[in-house]
């Protein structure tokens, strides 16, 4: 007969901490940031609130975690795909470092929403996290293009990456607002969109070689 093990302390913290944020995020999604509370969380969440300090300073504390993992989860593919682009495995490859970011905000409308809209807030605890994560993917696409071969021995060699990863994340966020407000209806055509941008960025680096161009498939 076999003994069924109940959850240690730790795993239950993680659970509860888990169902926390679960409820944050649907808060957002159908309120938006201004439905956000310490108390309107645990009621969602189905907990006491003094439960909720025990995982969080408030609801910022809260909110920046959210924002770090969802984000943050995104690196890890959109660096693999990237990878398979440098190793010769084509469009398919550049289509997908913005169809995962692309399908990965869309589905988190508000907590979208909050990101664009609060990376311009100096003084907002979400906007400083929102802009180190955007820090963090731009070093990651100049780091990219400089393993394909892109200039950037010179300061200003330097300059003109970090100007075309900040337009190419630019761009991504700009179409997917269009995207969430309803200005645009098909995330292929932007995906498509996306991937003719980058293609010509890679174009102008010089570092394009003989790879197919955006809308080919290889044989």
């Amino acid at each position: 007969m076999s003994v069924v093990r109940g959850l240690t302390r730790e795993e239950t913290k993680l659970i509860t901490r888990r169902r926390l944020m679960e409820a944050a995020a649907r808060i957002l999604r159908e309120s938006g940031y201004g439905g956000l509370s310490a108390s309107a969380v645990a009621r969602e969440a189905g907990v006491a609130q003094p439960t909720f300090y025990v995982h969080f300073v408030d609801k910022d504390d809260l909110v920046r975690t959210l924002a770090r993992e969802k984000v943050e989860s995104l690196r890890r593919p959109l660096r693999e795909a990237r990878a398979q682009f440098i190793r010769g495995s084509g469009m398919d490859a550049v289509r997908q470092t913005f169809r995962l970011p692309l399908q990965a905000l869309l589905e988190q409308p508000e907590l979208f929403r909050l990101y664009v809209q609060e990376a311009h807030q100096p003084n907002s605890p979400f906007g400083e996290q929102a802009r180190r994560l955007r820090r963090e993917l731009q070093a990651d696409l100049v780091e990219d293009l400089v393993s394909l071969g892109a200039p950037a021995q010179t300061r200003p060699d330097r300059d003109r990456l970090d100007m075309m990863a900040d337009g190419m994340l630019a761009l991504v966020e700009a179409l997917g607002l269009g995207f969430v407000e309803g200005r645009y209806k098909d995330v292929d055509a932007l995906v498509e969109v996306l991937t003719q941008f980058a293609v010509g960025t890679l174009a102008l680096l010089g570092v394009l070689g003989e790879r197919p161009a955006a809308g080919t498939t290889e044989t």
